[in-house]
């Protein structure tokens, strides 16, 4: 279900982001021109959890021990960089026509199609928003709970271009220069957007920890079972979005390895239930000195 949904979310962003590309340069607004490639980022987005779902289903082999989840991060990292350079050609050109029009030049209103464009695009990510979040419920999906978190994203900034393009195309032309405006704070939040989506799949190549509340629970997940008498080490770190942990644990050494054994799988399945399903872990049993 994640893959349909996701590609079907894919084809409808990118119908969106067309329609809002097209229709910021026929009808002059820089700001659904900048709308179009926030747009874009969910698209790329959407296309990206396909390759890491199509990659995953490969599994493992000889050459890849842990699977393929690098390459997704590989990808985010490429996506991050897309969105930073169109960021900084969108905010250099809406800052250009802020600085001309306060120069004296002329800025053309925008057209009507833009503002029908844009409220249709509002219509129709607002319905997709709502099914990804009825789906992610049901089927308590993180991957299509974050799609659903950037979907409502999408429609804050749509639903500020529609304001920004109705005031333009409806108030006095003094008010023109309120869709370059926006256009330059969509610029500003989509630096924003890639540097986070950079900084992360940086810290996913570093092997950087998970966050401190997450080991802590994890520790107290594994103190749960009265038989493990000390946490010697918690190792984590994420793979292409998969949380993957490594635990150094003490038990009773006259426990036979059947006993053991039986531990240890269940604690897998409670930090599996925590973690996520696909989460990798192995856990290192020593006799309890």
């Amino acid at each position: 279900m994640e893959q349909k949904l996701t590609l079907r979310s894919a084809l409808t962003n990118i119908v969106i982001l067309v329609m809002k590309f097209v229709a910021g340069i026929l009808a002059h607004s820089s700001a659904l021109v900048a709308d179009a490639v926030h747009s874009t980022a969910d698209a790329l987005n959407d296309a990206t959890a396909l390759f890491y779902i199509r990659m995953e289903k490969k599994g493992v082999n000889e050459q890849h021990d842990y699977g393929y989840g690098r390459y997704a991060t590989m990808t985010y990292m490429l996506v991050s960089i897309l969105l930073c350079a169109a960021a900084i050609w969108i905010g250099y050109h809406a800052a250009a026509e802020i600085v001309g029009w306060f120069g004296g030049d002329y800025l053309q209103r925008p057209g009507a199609l833009a503002f029908i464009v844009i409220c249709l695009a509002l219509i129709i990510k607002y319905i997709l928003y709502k099914y990804t979040c009825s789906v992610a419920e049901s089927e308590q999906s993180e991957m299509l709970a974050h799609n659903a978190q950037r979907y409502r994203n999408d429609l804050i900034s749509s639903l500020a271009t529609a304001v920004a393009v109705g005031c333009a195309l409806m108030l006095s032309h003094k008010w023109v220069i309120i869709d370059s405006i926006t256009a330059l704070i969509i610029a500003v939040f989509l630096l924003i957007t890639a540097y986070r989506i950079f900084r992360t799949a940086v810290d996913e190549l570093l092997d950087k920890s998970l966050s401190e509340n997450i080991e802590q629970q994890i520790r107290d997940i594994v103190a749960e079972d009265r038989d493990v008498m000390a946490v010697k080490g918690v190792l984590t770190r994420k793979v292409g979005g998969r949380a993957s942990v490594e635990l150094v644990v003490e038990m009773d050494g006259t426990l036979t390895l059947n006993e053991v054994h039986r531990h240890v799988l269940a604690l897998e399945d409670k930090l599996s239930a925590f973690l996520g399903q696909t989460s990798h872990m192995v856990v290192h049993v020593n006799p309890h000195q």
